[in-house]
């Protein structure tokens, strides 16, 4: 009977050592999955603000580049226009001294 009660005892210790491993395991496993999840969140953000600081600097180049050639036609519409007034200007004075001088006499 003695044997018995050793042998159910030594049975009970080895079930407790093994649930004890397997809540060991199973919270190694939550330690594993918050520890991964936690590295996830992480890239995945990192991911995002490269990909917005890329943007950004696609967006900004991309307004360099339309400022840059808006000044451009800016800078030749006021060339061409500098152009005309120097071509016509002896001609406009002319006409504008005309219809005054004709707006009076009327």
């Amino acid at each position: 009977m003695e044997e018995k009660i050793r042998a159910i005892i030594k049975a009970d210790l080895e079930a407790q050592n093994k649930v004890k491993e397997a809540e060991e395991k199973i919270q190694n496993a939550l330690l594993s999955m918050v520890k991964n999840k936690e590295s996830i969140n992480t890239e995945v953000f990192n991911r995002a603000k490269q990909f917005v600081e890329d943007e950004r600097k696609k967006l900004h180049d991309q307004l360099a580049l339309t400022e840059k050639e808006g000044q451009s036609k800016f800078d030749a519409s006021l060339s061409e226009l500098e152009s005309q007034f120097t071509l016509n200007q002896e001609k406009w004075l002319s006409e504008l001294f005309e219809r005054s001088i004709n707006f009076e006499a009327e």
